[in-house]
């Protein structure tokens, strides 16, 4: 840390003036040219190291090297993107016959107080191209305060992993806050967790590990 200084004539007859403290450089960015070095040195370390003071800034996020995948065990890739409805069938209807979706699964899931429906761009289609629209249950489900909130919209981007436990705990060591202690029921009888927006740039993050059989199929 440099700390900046500045120094004044002397007054007639005074002696020289001490050095008078006037600002503290910032922290080092991923995108100082001067800090390169430094942050090289800093990507060995452990996350909490790596973090900002700020949290629920993008500044945060780049304190984390950019080799996440290395630290973050099992991450498969991208999986869904959900989108929060009042009207499921409305919204079906629109995904559906105006953009050529398909629904591939739809289920009650009673434990986030959702109905959740997934659509695709065909029946065998990668999961990472599926878009999952959810419909609360319940007056006071997650899902219907935050449409009370912000009305329809996008709702959170989810992320495939092998083990959903291990990636939560990786995150929480590096001060990334994750909402459940434990892993709940999820679409199609995967486990999932979601990570504090506050944590990731204002994006609420689900992590999903897929279920090795779907209990809803055949």
């Amino acid at each position: 840390m440099m700390i900046k200084t500045s120094s004044r004539p002397p007054p007639h007859g005074g002696a020289a003036p001490s050095k008078v403290s006037i600002g503290v450089a910032a922290h080092p960015t991923m995108t100082d040219p001067t800090t390169t070095s430094q942050l090289a040195a800093l990507r060995g370390r452990s996350c909490p190291t790596l973090r900002a003071a700020q949290s629920g800034t993008l500044m945060s996020m780049t304190r984390i090297p950019a080799d996440l995948g290395s630290m973050l065990p099992g991450l498969l890739g991208l999986d869904h993107v959900g989108v929060a409805v009042a009207d499921i069938e409305a919204a079906i209807s629109f995904y559906r016959d105006v953009l050529g979706l398909q629904v591939v699964h739809r289920e009650d899931n009673l434990d986030q107080q959702v109905v959740e429906v997934m659509l695709a761009s065909s029946e065998g289609g990668p999961a990472s191209s599926q878009l999952q629209l959810l419909m609360p249950l319940a007056e006071n489900s997650v899902v219907q305060r935050f449409l009370t909130r912000r009305g329809s919209g996008l709702h959170h981007v989810a992320y495939a992993v092998s083990d959903v436990r291990s990636a939560s705990r990786t995150l929480r060591q590096c001060g990334v806050r994750v909402l459940y202690d434990a892993p709940r029921a999820g679409t199609r009888g995967s486990q999932i967790n979601f990570v504090h927006p506050k944590d990731t740039g204002g994006v609420l993050l689900e992590l999903v590990e897929p279920a090795a059989v779907d209990p809803h199929s055949g």
